[in-house]
């Protein structure tokens, strides 16, 4: 039987998302778990596929995973093994369901590690414009020999305690978001004109990544009808609440988790 997951974790203390020999991985520590509780016979048979693939210290609150278990998994016995990670939507699947390939759009947060001024704001806002709408985003992301155009839908750059930066795509490249990130950093400090932004849309010229621990993927949206547990959905939620002062980005995230309410 095959099963679709709603997964949240803390990525500080992994090494990324996918599975690598003797690395802590969200996706290793998973399959690590299933097999001692006997969902699963041996990570290949579990055919373990996610939505997004999220790098070493990105952080989500929903990422989708689909996994074939032996037997219908119980999330609470799940989440019991595993420290930083948690379970708390399922969906029974058909056999050849890719949720990578079912992603209808990625929401994507950044929080900059300070408070830009109203007027900063704007210009960033300005040149966020630029990148709204389909680009070839190759100085933007790490190219891998892959096509780098991709179609931004929105990004909204607004005020919480710390200034963040929401971005709405179906698809991104490796570090593209924390590199259009930096560039709307720089212009919010002033080290960059807009100009700057729409030449590197034009010319291959390499933008640097920001921090990888102030990027979480907030939601992934797709047309599974995930039953949510609520008492797993509490537990990741109340640990994220109390590492609030020791971890000022992900207390950003949790002003959004109202969405959760609407999950379908």
């Amino acid at each position: 039987m095959r099963y679709a997951f709603l997964v949240g974790y803390v990525g500080e203390g992994f090494h990324g998302l996918v599975r690598q020999p003797g690395l802590r991985t969200i996706e290793g520590e998973l399959l690590r778990v299933l097999m001692n509780l006997g969902y699963i016979e041996s990570e290949k048979s579990a055919r373990s596929i996610f939505s997004s693939r999220t790098d070493k210290g990105v952080s989500a609150l929903q990422n989708v995973w689909a996994v074939s278990l032996n037997r219908e998994p119980v999330l609470g016995q799940i989440n019991a093994e595993l420290e930083n990670i948690w379970l708390y939507g399922l969906a029974e699947v058909p056999e050849r369901f890719n949720p990578h390939r079912h992603v209808m759009k990625k929401w994507y947060r950044y929080v900059f590690p300070c408070r830009f001024e109203r007027k900063d704001i704007e210009r960033m806002r300005k040149a966020a414009e630029l990148m709204v709408g389909e680009h070839d985003f190759k100085s933007f992301s790490i190219p891998e020999g892959k096509n780098t155009v991709r179609t931004v839908d929105d990004i909204a750059i607004f005020n919480l305690d710390m200034t963040v930066m929401d971005v709405f795509a179906r698809g991104f490249l490796r570090q593209q978001v924390r590199r259009m990130a930096y560039a709307l950093f720089m212009v919010g400090e002033g080290a960059w004109g807009i100009g700057e932004v729409r030449r590197r849309l034009d010319v291959y010229d390499p933008v640097p990544p920001m921090p990888a621990e102030g990027l979480v993927l907030v939601r992934t949206y797709t047309d599974v009808c995930f039953h949510v547990d609520d008492e797993q959905l509490r537990n990741m939620l109340s640990e994220w609440e109390e590492r609030r002062v020791s971890a000022k980005v992900r207390a950003e995230v949790l002003g959004t988790h109202r969405w959760f309410s609407f999950i379908p």
